[in-house]
């Protein structure tokens, strides 16, 4: 019997269908359980496409709370941002700001999810990644899925996977040069530079019409995308090449670069009745799956809004039955006692007590999830009721402010509003804020020159809301 550490399902949207890999961890390695592809998922109706899944898989009653889907990388927008590092104690606030004004309208906002690359003391600057999915087609994914009964754990690029599936590597996540994972396909070249174990950074293009797909054109592709992550630094240290296309190209890579191979070489993963390139299509999907055990950098993404992953457990009459139970036990041996001293009765009743006790400390437990839960959607409620007013303030503040300013600090108490900030003219930013329709008044309380900052100077301002 093998120990097992948690067993997930990964699916990657791949076209107009679903491919799906279950991996199971154990205590130094990962293992392929289950792999499918369900053809056309967009056209089935809820129902079909749950049975077609549960058909698929075989533990995906099991499974239902430890599912990650991964969307196509093309379908989101990456960004790296510098900031200075005075702005670290509001980062949230900080990368909200800088999100809305990437965004050109509501109509087309965004969920998002942000990493901090590399923090560097020496310059006082921050590098941020921020991965942004337009909100229109994060729901419409969910809005097939959970007809179907399917409810992921977390949404993330599918680009994610070729990081975290050098964890079920020979090689590992590399230490210290970063490596480069191709995935070759007709048509696209998705290209994945990870560095050690919290960096990675990706791009997907697709090919022109005529295009054919050589090592000529997928390096010109390769050398634009590489000068883009120079920030991630270091001689690339291996190629690994995936992809239905990748075997009849590996020739003429390992002509061209000194080191470089098949991702699914040296991948333990597969069982030993499947051979390696039986796995290839479901590389990614299985990376997915293994970013739902693990905890490792980008394992932490998810572009699922905090209000859309709450889902409260179905009320069941389990605990009742089980309470019921325990009563009804302890009844005969109440009624029974003047009756039945034998000892093999009240041997028989305390084994049956004995095999209740687990489950009545589960239902117990179970209660407890369930009163948390409530009170923290609760929380989200009261949180939201809030949340309107503050986006109004600030969008029209994203509207006034010059390109040459920002915020450091930003509070918001009821209705008073405090903001911190540099600007290039502080008194020119204090008259664009007048003019607000949510801010009622506001007024100067400090501006003074700002070190370290240009020609900035460093104002805050109060405000009241109206």
């Amino acid at each position: 019997m093998r120990f097992s550490l948690g067993t997930a399902l990964g699916i990657e949207v791949h076209g107009p269908d679903l491919v799906l890999a279950v991996v199971r961890k154990g205590f130094r390695h990962f293992e392929l359980q289950d792999h499918a592809v369900i053809n056309d998922f967009r056209t089935l109706p809820p129902n079909q496409l749950r049975e077609r899944i549960r058909q698929s898989v075989r533990s995906y009653g099991t499974l239902k709370d430890r599912i990650v889907l991964g969307v196509p990388r093309d379908e989101a927008v990456v960004r790296w941002l510098e900031l200075p590092l005075e702005v670290e104690e509001n980062l949230d606030q900080m990368v909200q700001f800088q999100v809305e004004r990437l965004e050109p309208t509501e109509e087309n906002g965004s969920y998002y999810e942000y990493q901090v690359l590399e923090k560097d003391e020496v310059t006082g600057k921050l590098l941020i990644q921020i991965t942004m999915l337009p909100r229109a087609t994060l729901d419409r994914y969910l809005e097939i899925l959970q007809p179907a009964d399917l409810y992921p754990v977390a949404i993330r690029l599918s680009s994610i996977a070729y990081h975290q599936v050098l964890l079920a590597h020979a090689d590992g996540l590399p230490a210290e040069q970063p490596c480069l994972a191709l995935a070759l396909n007709p048509g696209s070249i998705e290209m994945v530079l990870v560095s050690g174990s919290s960096k990675y950074f990706s791009q997907k293009v697709g090919l022109g019409e005529g295009e054919a797909l050589t090592l000529p054109s997928i390096l010109r592709h390769v050398d634009a995308f590489l000068s883009q992550v120079s920030p991630l630094g270091g001689e690339l240290r291996k190629i690994y090449l995936s992809g239905s296309l990748a075997r009849s190209l590996l020739g003429e890579f390992r002509a061209r670069f000194e080191d470089c191979e098949l991702l699914r070489t040296h991948l333990h993963l597969a069982p030993e009745n499947l051979r390696a390139e039986r796995v290839e299509p479901f590389l990614p999907a299985a990376g997915l799956a293994i970013s739902g055990l693990t905890r490792s950098g980008p394992a932490r993404y998810n572009l699922i809004p905090e209000e859309k992953r709450l889902v409260l457990e179905r009320s069941s009459m389990v605990p009742t039955a089980l309470l019921a139970g325990l009563l009804a036990v302890m009844s005969v041996a109440l009624l029974g006692r003047d009756y039945f001293q034998q000892s093999d009765l009240t041997h028989q009743i305390q084994v049956e007590l004995n095999a209740l006790q687990p489950r009545v400390q589960e239902v117990m437990e179970l209660r407890e999830r369930t009163r948390r839960a409530e009170l923290r959607l609760a929380e989200l409620q009261e949180l939201m009721q809030g949340r309107e007013k503050v986006l109004g303030i600030l969008r029209e503040m994203t509207e006034k402010t010059p390109d040459d300013a920002f915020l450091d600090q930003l509070s918001i108490r009821g209705e008073q509003v405090t903001m911190v900030g540099y600007a290039s003219s502080a008194s020119g930013l204090l008259s664009n804020l007048t003019t607000t329709e949510s801010l009622d008044t506001v007024e100067p309380r400090n501006i003074a020159p700002a070190r370290g900052m240009g020609n900035r100077e460093k104002f805050t301002f109060d405000a009241t809301s109206k």
